[in-house]
């Protein structure tokens, strides 16, 4: 469609129709909100600020993100470098539940928007299960609602030690979401967790 406009407008440049140019140039506007609207715009490509953790904050955490949750501090996450790439370490000696990162910017949902879909880098080393609940390293997906319920989850986990190796991971976003969660580190497992390249996109 846009192509199609694109040559309405070249046709009209060379009539020097003006008004049939102004109108061209409000139905692209048209097109691309709607486009954006339903999902498909290059805002909604990837909404992860510093997902690469090419940027810190001074003691190494990383810029553009949080503690999951308010009651717990996370003091074993710092971006550390080997060569020209950079990433995000937890270095847990003990299972230190609820106690990961997240975006310290509220992801919002785009209208229309019918799932989100994350990918991302991981390592393991030395891994060793929790006791408790979430025993796993761990990016999860949460759609939330105005109140900040969930209302649907999916979990992307790792039972081993690995290499570096991406991971994806999608959840549907049902009626009445309003934003998405996402939430990455060891969760209750113990050893060391590298995390690099964390993208979300909205479909």
């Amino acid at each position: 469609y846009q192509r199609n406009l694109a040559s309405l407008e070249t046709a009209a440049r060379k009539a020097k129709d003006q008004a049939l140019l102004d109108s061209i140039a409000g139905e692209k506007q048209r097109a691309i909100a709607e486009i954006e609207s339903a999902g498909g715009g290059q805002k909604n490509k990837n909404i992860v600020e510093n997902g690469d953790f090419s940027k810190a904050l001074e003691g190494g955490a990383p810029a553009g993100w949080t503690k999951a949750y308010s009651w717990k501090n996370v003091t074993d996450a710092m971006v550390v470098s080997e060569g020209r790439d950079k990433f995000l370490r937890f270095r847990r000696l003990q299972s230190i539940m609820q106690s990961d990162l997240m975006p310290d910017k509220a992801l919002p949902v785009p209208t229309r928007a019918r799932y989100a879909q994350v990918t991302f880098r991981i390592r393991v080393e030395g891994l060793v299960k929790g006791k408790e609940y979430d025993p796993w390293p761990c990016v999860r997906l949460a759609a939330k609602d105005a109140r900040d319920e969930n209302l649907a989850k999916e979990d992307t986990v790792v039972k081993e030690d690995t290499g570096w190796k991406r991971m994806s991971a999608r959840v549907a976003l049902p009626d009445g979401t309003k934003h998405l969660r996402v939430v990455i580190g060891p969760f209750g497992a113990a050893g060391i967790v590298d995390l690099d390249d964390v993208e979300v996109e909205f479909k």
